[in-house]
Parts: structure tokens; C-alpha cells; sequence
């Protein structure tokens, strides 16, 4: 079964593509908002998106992977985040969630960044295993979140 990586680019996002990505995003977070064209335009403002495509002998190719990298300037440098990292559960096990994070590595190489971060919930064990195999190292560090006003339920 071939599949196909590629950087997305807002200007060919097709209303399929963002069919395929909700599930995808949902398979990472249930309570994700719905995700809409304009809202993959905000993130590639600020970063890049990378996607898997399957192309099964039907012809029917579809999104079943993706990532993001988010670049990040600061005083201290210019480094990068990995974020939503997530492989339909259907093609997991076959190295595509390597094969992501190793293109956006080059990308941020590519782009100058110092460093990545990543975050990943404890529970996905494959997932941890795998960027601790890749070199990424476990900081020990506090991970805080501050929830605005307008946006609290």
C-alpha cells in the first residue's frame, strides 16, 4: 500500500483534505473544535503542516497522518514545537508517525531552528517510545496551562 508525505499547502487544501483531517484530529483529542479551512490557514501562518496520504489500489487517496510544526521566535533563539502528531488508527504500526516526525525535523533544520519541543500524554506509550528512541529527551520540567476568560465553559 503506498503512501505518499507532503507539506500542505493552503492554496490546494481541498474540502476532502479537511474531511479526512476532523477524524484524524478527533483520534487526538475528542474535544477538539471542528477544524475549517480558515483555521489550517491561521496554523500555516505560523508554521507548517505535514500530512500522509494513502493511496490504495482503488484510487481513493486519502489524509492518514499529520503533524504540525510551529515555529517559535524568541530572545533566546528560533526553535520549533511538534504538535498535533497523530496517525489514523488504522495505519498505525507502519512507521508513519517516524516518517512525520523525522520530515519535520529536517524542516526545522532546514529553517534554523535550535531545537524542537514536543509534548505527549503519558498513555501513548508507542508514541513516547518512539521519540525517546528517535533522541528526543524527557525534560524535567512543569508543563502549565492558563484557560482565558472568554474561552472558559
Amino acid at each position: 500500500m503506498p503512501y505518499f508525505l507532503q507539506a500542505l499547502k493552503s492554496f490546494i487544501l481541498s474540502d476532502a483534505d479537511i474531511a479526512d483531517m476532523r477524524p484524524l484530529l478527533s483520534q487526538l483529542d475528542p474535544q477538539a473544535p471542528k477544524l475549517t479551512k480558515d483555521r489550517i490557514k491561521q496554523v500555516m501562518e505560523h508554521g507548517r503542516v505535514v500530512i500522509i496520504r494513502h493511496h490504495p489500489l482503488d484510487g481513493n487517496a486519502h489524509i492518514v497522518a499529520m503533524a504540525t510544526l510551529v515555529f517559535k521566535e524568541q530572545l533566546m533563539g528560533r526553535f520549533g514545537l511538534i504538535e498535533d502528531v497523530v496517525v489514523d488508527e488504522k495505519h498505525r504500526q507502519k512507521g508513519l508517525g517516524r516518517w512525520l516526525t523525522q520530515a519535520l525535523i529536517a524542516r526545522a533544520e532546514i529553517f534554523g531552528m535550535t531545537h524542537l519541543d514536543l509534548t505527549s500524554r503519558p498513555h501513548r506509550t508507542a508514541a513516547n517510545n518512539m521519540y525517546e528512541k528517535m533522541g528526543f529527551l524527557r525534560r524535567d520540567t512543569n508543563v502549565y496551562r492558563f484557560v482565558l476568560k472568554n474561552k472558559r465553559p
